[in-house]
Order: C-alpha cells, then sequence, then structure tokens
C-alpha cells in the first residue's frame, strides 16, 4: 500500500516551528513500518 500525502506549506512551516517537528519527517515516520527510537531522532535531522 503506498501512502501519499500533501499539506499548506505555511501550515507546515507553523507546525514546525510549534512543536518541532517537520512534516516531511512525520511522513517518514509514519511511511516506516516499525521504526525504531534511533530511526526516528535520524528523521528529525
Amino acid at each position: 500500500m503506498q501512502l501519499e500525502f500533501d499539506w499548506d506549506p505555511i501550515k507546515a512551516e507553523s507546525n514546525r516551528r510549534k512543536h518541532g517537528v517537520a512534516f516531511e519527517a512525520a511522513v517518514r515516520i509514519i511511511s516506516a513500518r516499525y521504526p525504531s527510537r534511533r530511526e526516528i531522532r535520524s528523521f528529525e535531522g
């Protein structure tokens, strides 16, 4: 199953500043089948 994501760039930047996680990182985490904590930290850049 292929997941597709899209988002508003202004809202994405607002969430990145507020929560410290970019939507791109969240997509990689959600798309990973069973991410480890180490992988999650690496997604955060």
